[in-house]
């Protein structure tokens, strides 16, 4: 059997583009995937949510949390959830932690007692009807990935100015498709034996505003962008579709939040 989907990442509630066109393309692809009996797969890359309060969370006092923070940030994970069951409601996902929602795991890490055992993703920000569906990868493991076919999607840790051509060489011998980075780059490396194909990292971009209050106006090397692909028999094929002015086109077909 064939899956179609989607890899999107890097949202940052509440800084995140207008994601209508997305949704759409998503609508489109899974009716697709519908047609021709295959399965629908959204695999969500990290970083849904800024939680900006917890920048810093290995270092914050108890006192100073506030739970309306998470009570928040769960609203905006379940839009996301809300949005793309609309869209793709036979669709199975994966989320693939970020290292902005493993801000809430490092205040747990340091004050166990913080929430009073109601810190959990899966249980307070996915809708009900969804839970079974969703299988949930914690950050900054060895397992922090999630394996389909010769390929492996992941948020991502490493910050290296060529980050592409380090995924490719560390992941070898497996494609990799992550986030976390803003911005889009790809390499490609090779094996001695030619008799084995060609290996690549490939990262879209995010899907979150280009100019940061944060940034404060510096210049920065972000593009929206997210990735569909296709995997069958064991062979996985990413597509990155880059958005600019709000739009992108698929097949000279144009998607737009007009």
């Amino acid at each position: 059997m064939k899956t179609l989907g989607v890899f999107l990442s890097d949202i940052h509630i509440p800084d995140n583009i207008n994601l209508k066109s997305v949704f759409n393309y998503v609508k489109e692809l899974h009716a697709v995937a519908l047609e021709d009996n295959d399965k629908f797969l959204i695999v969500l890359g990290g970083d849904l949510i800024d939680a900006k309060e917890l920048h810093g969370a290995e270092s914050m006092r108890a006192e100073s949390y506030k739970e309306s923070w998470y009570k928040r940030d769960c609203d905006h994970i379940r839009y996301i959830f809300t949005e793309l069951e609309a869209a793709a409601p036979n669709a199975s996902y994966v989320y693939l932690e970020g290292n902005h929602e493993e801000r809430y795991s490092r205040l747990v890490r340091k004050y166990p007692d913080i929430f009073g055992g109601k810190f959990n993703w899966i249980r307070d920000a996915v809708p009900k009807n969804l839970k079974g569906k969703v299988t949930y990868i914690p950050y900054g493991t060895y397992k922090s990935f999630f394996k389909l076919g010769d390929c492996l999607f992941m948020h991502g840790t490493m910050y290296p100015e060529n980050h592409a051509r380090k995924y490719a060489l560390t992941h070898t011998p497996f494609k990799v498709v992550y986030g976390h980075l803003h911005h889009f780059q790809s390499y490609t490396t090779h094996s001695a034996l030619p008799t084995l194909p060609p290996r690549y990292a490939v990262t879209g971009g995010c899907l979150c505003k280009l100019a940061p209050e944060w940034k404060k106006g510096a210049p920065h090397q972000w593009q929206n962008g997210f990735i569909s692909f296709v995997s069958e028999n064991g062979v996985t094929v990413p597509t990155v579709h880059l958005i600019e002015r709000g739009k992108f086109f698929v097949g000279g077909k144009e998607y737009a939040n007009e």
